[in-house]
């Protein structure tokens, strides 16, 4: 996956450009990085990439073995999401005497979303 953020007033990469904006240097700071901040202000363009899943077909596919099949046989003709947040955990209460801990479970009272699209 790549990300490439424009400044407000520039110009978004096109899509189509390769190798996507973002050099493995800036790949492997980026993932170093544990609290990166977004901002409203700023566009983020990001692309990800998979062997196993045709995007244009809804299938998985390139599994040994397998002859692929449709993403359907998951949720039928149930809508998809594809949802954005950020995960601010809140802390866990704890037990007397014992410090509180950060809890691991992504509460939706704990993100903060970015981006939801439904694909129908």
């Amino acid at each position: 996956q790549r990300l490439h953020i424009t400044k407000p007033g520039d110009t978004p990469p096109p899509v189509t450009s390769e190798p996507f904006p973002e050099t493995d240097e800036q790949l492997k700071q980026r993932m170093q990085t544990a609290n990166f901040e977004y901002n409203t202000e700023d566009t983020y363009s990001f692309t990800m990439f998979t062997m196993y899943f045709d995007f244009v077909t809804w299938k998985i596919v390139n599994i040994p073995g397998s002859p692929g099949f449709k993403m359907a046989n998951f949720w039928n003709d149930a809508d998809f999401d594809f949802v954005l947040y950020q995960h601010k955990p809140s802390l866990e209460n704890g037990i007397k005497g014992k410090p509180q801990k950060k809890s691991k479970k992504h509460l939706q009272k704990d993100n903060h979303y970015l981006c939801s699209i439904r694909f129908k």
